[in-house]
């Protein structure tokens, strides 16, 4: 089964209205809608998460971008893809074990608690799909047939340190849960686990 490619392009739309006259203050007062666009941001970043794949050590690298409502909510879009080549797979016991390679990407929700300090607090949930390559022809991941389309959930928690008004540092951690695999010799929780969690955002927050 071939790799699934996921598309979700985002839209972004504001305006701004001119301030109304007051006669009786001869003074001008924002609009309402002048007043929403201050309550909308915009950032992107990127990922580095390592924990268990397979028995060994796994780094997965990606990235993500977001819109922000109200400065709490977000939506956007993620993914990563495994970066190392330690997960080691045999379809057969007679053969070499060769490094699996996988990547996943979908939708991103998240919530973001500010305070009044230099570090706000995120939660958020990434629901999508990738695919796993455990052939041992050397091709690259969706290059073939044989590749194993999952089902992907990853939950995260991070610590937003505000190094300056447009960038942030994350760390935190968080869960892949990974089903839906097809592969003899495989199962669904070789790939799943927690991961450690380290990202650089920029953007208007």
């Amino acid at each position: 089964m071939r790799l699934l490619r996921l598309l979700a392009p985002l839209g972004f739309s504001c305006s701004i209205a001119a301030s109304l006259a007051e006669p009786a203050f001869a003074q001008r007062q924002p609009s309402a809608v002048s007043g929403q666009v201050s309550d909308y941001g915009i950032f992107a970043g990127l990922d580095l998460r390592f924990g268990d794949v397979m028995g060994d050590f796994g780094a997965f690298v990606g990235g993500h971008a977001a819109i922000l409502l109200k400065h709490q909510v977000y939506l956007g879009v993620g993914g990563a893809g495994l970066a190392t080549e330690n997960a080691l797979f045999a379809p057969t016991p007679q053969a070499t074990p060769e490094p699996i390679k996988m990547g996943y990407g979908g939708l991103l929700v998240g919530y973001l608690v500010p305070t009044p300090s230099l570090v706000d607090f995120a939660v958020e949930v990434l629901l999508g799909a990738g695919g796993v390559d455990a052939s041992v022809d050397g091709g690259a991941l969706g290059s073939n047939d044989e590749d194993d389309a999952v089902f992907v959930f990853e939950p995260t928690a991070t610590a937003e340190i505000k190094l300056a008004p447009f960038a942030r540092l994350g760390v935190g951690a968080s869960y892949r849960f990974v089903g839906d695999i097809d592969r003899p010799g495989m199962r669904d929780a070789d790939l799943r686990g927690v991961a450690g969690v380290v990202r650089i955002c920029v953007g208007k927050f």
